[in-house]
């Protein structure tokens, strides 16, 4: 280690400086606390030793400016004493010293001081290196947290944007609410348009939460219109164009309980809008209950099927079910993360979102959208998610 001596007694000094020397430390020699001052800015020192009566700055003072001032590390300090001097002990202690050793003092009582001291020293500068090496695995995690962040943030928008497409041309106004518990979700839902009058539509919402949920619905977005381009611009019968939604569940729910590397299951409603016939034909998997506002009669239905979810059961089979609809009738469809939600510690329920289909049947659909959607808003920064939320509004012609 580094020593610094600080005593106007050339007898001691040189007797400290002989016992460190044997010890195998390196020593600097001053004579005052000044001088020693002007080392501590130029050197560095592990230790350091002082008489309590130094010359000009004495001992407790020079500790206390040490203690004052900020080094590099953390520097252990030694007082010399007088025997029985009580009062300079007391001082020297509330000066920040660590240690004082009284004189007269031999060897053996300096050199355990020492060691003692070194041991001090060691073990600060081991701490001082594992906050080192902590605080450098945290910047570099920070940097990955902050690379993944940026990386969610990306997927999240890409998500967004696949997630619903812009209704365009199709005979109906759709309008979407996407809210995941976390910076990507599980729920998907969108719309393809197969002919003039006819187009087909899917809410998921894929088990779990996170990237892997997210991932799968995505991959279940991409597998749909897949799927769907054989029904395209197509001249289809009747029986073929009602049978698309049970045909997609059936091959779905097949193809993911024959992969062993999907462990994920999900929640769909997808169906069939036919505006030839006015109708809506429609498979039900385990989604909660859709509910369709009726224009004419202005009563809003609460349309209770069941099925099981898609790829739980290899041997699970579905239904198909069809609704007559009139012009301007509003179909809402919506994710079961809205039954998370609690207003005035109230659970949200179905009954709360048919109160909100009879709230908004005078107002356009516009309107009616961006009251849903600001509903939900107020509702979710009240910190109450705990899962996904989608919900699609369908404003049939």
């Amino acid at each position: 280690m580094n020593i610094l001596l600080v005593n106007n007694d050339k007898k001691i000094i040189c007797i400290q400086e002989l016992w460190l020397l044997r010890m195998g430390h390196t020593v600097k020699k001053s004579k005052n606390g000044s001088e020693a001052w002007s080392y501590l800015m130029k050197y560095d020192f592990q230790i350091i030793i002082c008489d309590e009566a130094s010359a000009i700055i004495n001992g407790v003072e020079l500790f206390k400016k040490i203690r004052n001032h900020i080094f590099p590390h953390y520097i252990y300090l030694i007082l010399l004493l007088s025997d029985g001097k009580d009062a300079i002990q007391s001082q020297s202690l509330k000066s920040g010293s660590d240690d004082f050793i009284s004189k007269p003092f031999s060897f053996e009582v300096f050199h355990n001081h020492i060691e003692s001291a070194q041991r001090i020293v060691d073990l600060e500068k081991k701490l001082t290196n594992q906050k080192a090496l902590v605080q450098t695995a945290y910047d570099n995690l920070s940097k990955v947290k902050s690379d993944i962040d940026n990386d969610l943030e990306h997927a999240a928008s890409l998500q967004r944007a696949l997630c619903f497409n812009d209704p365009g041309e199709i005979p109906a106004k759709l309008s979407c609410y996407y809210s995941p518990v976390t910076e990507v979700g599980g729920d998907t839902l969108n719309y393809i348009k197969l002919s003039k009058d006819i187009f087909f539509f899917y809410a998921i919402d894929v088990s779990g939460h996170g990237i892997s949920s997210a991932m799968m619905s995505v991959s279940l977005g991409t597998m749909l219109h897949y799927l769907l381009k054989e029904y395209l611009n197509k001249n289809l019968s009747n029986n073929d164009i009602k049978n698309i939604p049970l045909e997609i569940t059936n091959h779905l729910n097949t193809k993911l309980n024959n992969d062993d590397h999907i462990d994920h299951y999900f929640t769909m409603l997808s169906g069939i809008v036919d505006n030839r016939k006015n109708k809506i034909y429609y498979v039900q998997a385990g989604h909660p209950f859709p509910i369709l506002y009726h224009c004419t009669s202005h009563i809003t239905e609460i349309i209770e099927t069941n099925g099981f979810p898609v790829g739980l059961l290899k041997e699970a089979s579905y239904d198909l079910d069809e609704i007559n609809f009139d012009h301007n009738d509003r179909l809402l469809i919506y994710s079961d993360g809205i039954f998370e939600l609690k207003e005035s510690n109230e659970l949200l329920d179905q009954s709360w979102l048919k109160n909100i289909m009879d709230n908004i049947s005078n107002y356009s659909f516009n309107d009616a959208s961006k009251y849903i959607n600001k509903k939900l808003d107020d509702i979710i920064e009240q910190k109450t998610q705990k899962d996904d939320i989608s919900l699609l509004l369908v404003e049939l012609n």
